[in-house]
């Protein structure tokens, strides 16, 4: 029997039960309740959205550098969990910490990609914190003049195409 829309969405939209909403959309997939089946998924998409923002929420002041950038690696594995809807670690960007240290690879990142990864979702989650390209600017000591400006370049590159978008 297939479920009513009118009683299954407010249903779904007031669930915070990811667990009970993913075993439904299992049951109903093929009963033909598409207006179900993408109540559940929105409704799963913003509880994954609410639990990114609670995971990536503004940490402890006065971090060192050390500590920002593996706030930074932190933060980018709950943006990877988001997208691909498991856990997945930055395994690389972890050896090359080990290798190199946390300053040679925040410049590396930022010296040889138009913009470090996740810069744009650190931007949408207001976390331009962690942005490779901040911590460069907020330990100016720590790096050689041309990587800052290479840095604010990248920063000001992010704000004109952000600009451009609204």
């Amino acid at each position: 029997m297939k479920p009513d829309p009118a009683i299954a969405i407010p249903s779904i939209n007031r669930s915070k039960d990811t667990d009970w909403l993913t075993d439904f959309r299992a049951r109903i997939v093929n009963l033909k309740v598409p207006k179900i089946v993408a109540a559940i998924d929105e409704r799963l998409r913003e509880l994954g959205e609410h639990d990114l923002r609670v995971a990536i929420a503004k940490p402890l002041d006065d971090l060192t550098l050390v500590g920002r950038v593996e706030e930074a690696v932190r933060v980018s594995e709950e943006f990877l969990k988001y997208k691909h809807g498991r856990r997945v670690p930055t395994s690389r960007t972890k050896s090359m910490i080990v290798r190199w240290g946390h300053t040679e690879v925040v410049r590396r990142a930022v010296v040889n990609m138009n913009m470090s990864s996740d810069l744009e979702l650190l931007a949408k989650y207001d976390r331009l914190d962690f942005a490779y390209e901040q911590i460069i600017l907020d330990f100016p000591s720590e790096f050689e003049t041309a990587v800052a400006d290479k840095a604010r370049a990248n920063l000001c590159r992010l704000n004109a195409g952000v600009q451009a978008d609204t």
